[in-house]
């Protein structure tokens, strides 16, 4: 049986169901594979290490659910447990035996161990910053950073397995007053990171030393200048390669452009290549490396964009495919084989 193309796995709020998207492969338009009932209100997720199990937060019901990608890439639900508040971003630890999760409106960080990938034990909750919006994982270090909307704040915190208990690490960093840092995420290599100011539409370049410390080396506007006259909140961040980055901007419905610049003798800068006008309410998106291609989830209009990427920074036409209300997370997995049906003999 030929290979199972790469699947787009979408939270769907409003229609309480993650469904799996195929991409667009030559000249095979995208298609809905699967849908998964989810009540509960799914929204932020993430991978397993293996890439067998997805992580998905269910925030009416203030749970965690995981799921097995089974073969065809269907989900089956493996459980869910008590997250004790309403989780709004997810994240792994780098050696996968810790989940993390954070509450914006209750000012929490959540987190629980894993055993084969499942809950060993009940979840503890400690107080962070104002408004926390993610929770990420330093590539090297043992750092776990939360940016904190409401302080301009990136707070960061160690985990003491001996005691179970969360600390503070002295690595925070402020961020320009007004910039409302939402997500951040670190490049491939793990020596720079990128974070989306919501409140500020700008985009801060951190770099990263060897201990995962970060310092903040300067920012640029998610949108053009008359654009920010106009009501803007950029959501999402992702790194394309060690030098292209992507930012959503609802508001202005694009898809900014980025690129790190080195050689200058200030350092490392960020230049704004372009924008890609997509889905209106483009909260979520990942990239497909295998394409390019940039998945967007339009949550005011409840389809996702396909669109194929260019070495410039430009994209071609999309093509879309109708989800349902409020897709507000995206995930790209490699789906498992199907076993190959056995003829007679």
């Amino acid at each position: 049986m030929d290979p199972v193309s790469p699947l787009a796995y979408v939270s769907v709020g409003g229609g309480d169901q993650i469904v799996a998207v195929r991409l667009p492969l030559g000249s095979a338009a995208p298609s809905v594979a699967w849908r998964t009932p989810v009540s509960g209100k799914p929204g932020a997720q993430v991978l397993g290490s293996d890439g067998k199990r997805l992580y998905v937060a269910l925030r009416g019901d203030h749970a965690i659910a995981w799921f097995d990608l089974t073969p065809g890439g269907r989900l089956d639900l493996g459980g869910t447990m008590d997250a004790g508040m309403n989780p709004v971003h997810l994240a792994l630890s780098l050696d996968g035996r810790r989940l993390t999760w954070c509450s914006y409106g209750e000012d929490q960080v959540g987190s629980c161990i894993l055993a084969d990938g499942e809950p060993a034990g009940p979840a503890r909750r400690w107080p962070t910053g104002r408004h926390p919006h993610a929770v990420v994982w330093a590539p090297s270090g043992g750092l776990l950073y939360v940016p904190c909307l409401g302080e301009d704040r990136i707070r960061s915190y160690r985990f003491d397995d001996d005691r179970e208990d969360l600390t503070a690490a002295d690595a925070d960093v402020d961020l320009p007053p007004g910039t409302g840092p939402r997500h951040l995420r670190f490049d491939p290599s793990g020596s720079w990171a990128c974070c989306v100011g919501e409140l500020g539409n700008r985009l801060d370049l951190l770099g990263s030393d060897a201990q995962g410390r970060l310092t903040l080396l300067g920012g640029e506007a998610t949108v053009p200048l008359l654009a920010r006259l106009r009501s803007n909140k950029p959501a999402e961040v992702r790194w394309g390669d060690p030098s292209t980055v992507y930012v959503s901007n609802r508001g202005h419905d694009s898809i900014a452009v980025f690129r790190v610049v080195h050689g200058s003798d200030e350092g490392p800068s960020l230049r704004r290549v372009g924008c890609i006008p997509t889905e209106p309410g483009p909260r979520s998106f990942d990239v497909d490396p295998g394409g390019p291609l940039l998945v967007v989830a339009g949550q005011a209009s409840g389809r996702i964009a396909f669109h194929p990427m260019n070495a410039n920074g430009g994209a071609g036409a999309p093509s879309t495919v109708e989800v349902g209300p409020g897709p507000s997370w995206i995930t790209i997995a490699e789906a498992p084989l199907e076993a190959p049906v056995s003829g007679p003999a």
